[in-house]
């Protein structure tokens, strides 16, 4: 009927046709379903209206909750259309950009690419001149709400295709410093400067990372890493060192300090950041297996009793305090295990597959069993 309303030139009445089967629940449920009538304002070039049906489209979309990356990069190019087609570009670019940020362009790379491709294009009919031009357009015309990190990845990633490495970095460190969580982000930059031989550049950018998120210990000890490439060892020690000054509190970063340390021959000073490692998380067994081997490597065995004595304990106190946590379960039997006490330990394991656990009971069960067959 719209179709039939469209052909006779009753535009108005095909208008008010489309809307009230907007309001329908199968087309409000279903964001596919108004996929034909958005096809047919195009034929009859009701842009205005088409951009109407598709913009109900991505709303159902996003109202699913768990989204498809395929749909979400076919219906937001398909809305980036219906602007363009409107004669309304900036309209045409955002929806594309609002697509790009709910697809992972590491995770779900083709679609990422589909949608991208729809962007460069929708930009380069406004903007005649590549790449480049296209770039300073959008330099020069950002908008008061500034920097869109979404735009400066795609212009990175036009360059790179384009063997254009340099320019590509200087993209994607701008994004990267719009993202300081997108540790991903970061790292390619890094790597991408190390790629290309310019170990300053990777400094500068393992520098910024480092203060827009000072606590992130990965940082440092890429930095560290970096320093020794570039021969300068007392500046690596002094990164690595930071990966536990910036986090005093938490283990994490004293073991990925003793790690480095006993890495490096560094025996005692390891040993002690192991130490601060264990008081901060006395149940985790692979910490404390960390600590045990570098006493053994000291000489110092008579030690490797009470690591696994008081790891054990801490283990029995928790499983008190947190009856419902499978971890202190688990690692309580790596710590008998460690001790010879195969027998309690076995018999551990066959209690932890016994009861039920309200979380994680899939890999609680996985890693009972793994321990039990290191056990036979």
């Amino acid at each position: 009927h719209v179709d039939c309303l469209y052909r006779l030139g009753r535009r108005d009445d095909a208008r008010k046709d489309v809307e009230e089967l907007l309001k329908r629940t199968e087309y409000r449920r279903d964001y596919w379903q108004p996929d034909w009538l958005a096809n047919r304002c195009r034929e009859a070039q009701d842009y205005e209206m088409e951009v109407r049906v598709r913009e109900q489209q991505v709303l159902t979309l996003r109202w699913r909750g768990r989204l498809d990356a395929s749909d979400v990069s076919r219906l937001y190019a398909a809305l980036a259309g219906a602007y363009a087609a409107q004669g309304d570009g900036q309209k045409a670019i955002d929806a594309c950009l609002r697509g790009l940020s709910l697809i992972d362009r590491n995770q779900q790379r083709s679609y990422y690419q589909n949608l991208r491709r729809t962007l460069l294009e929708t930009i380069g009919k406004q903007v005649p001149g590549g790449l480049d031009a296209v770039v300073a357009h959008y330099e020069k015309t950002m908008t008061a709400d500034g920097e869109m990190p979404q735009m400066r990845i795609v212009f990175g990633e036009a360059y790179r295709e384009a063997g254009q490495e340099e320019k590509a970095l200087a993209q994607f460190t701008i994004a990267a410093d719009l993202l300081p969580k997108d540790t991903a982000l970061r790292k390619e930059v890094i790597e991408g400067y190390r790629g290309l031989g310019q170990r300053e550049k990777a400094e500068r950018a393992y520098l910024s990372w480092a203060r827009l998120d000072p606590q992130n210990i990965e940082v440092y000890r890429g930095l560290g890493q970096l320093y020794e490439e570039m021969g300068r060892p007392d500046e690596a020690m002094a990164a690595y060192a930071t990966m536990a000054e910036v986090r005093p509190r938490e283990a994490e970063g004293h073991r990925a300090y003793a790690q480095v340390l006993a890495g490096k021959k560094y025996g005692q000073e390891a040993v002690t950041h192991y130490l601060k490692a264990v008081q901060y998380r006395p149940t985790e067994f692979d910490i404390a297996s960390e600590l045990a081997g570098q006493y053994e490597t000291l000489g110092r065995t008579e030690e490797v009793p009470a690591v696994w004595k008081n790891g054990e304990s801490a283990c029995r106190r928790s499983m008190e305090d947190l009856p419902d946590d499978p971890l202190p379960w688990l690692n309580l039997a790596r710590f008998l295990k460690a001790q010879g006490r195969r027998d309690e330990a076995r018999e551990l394991c066959q209690k932890i597959l016994a009861r039920p656990w309200p979380r994680f009971a899939r890999e609680t069960l996985d890693d009972a069993t793994a321990i039990l067959k290191g056990l036979d």
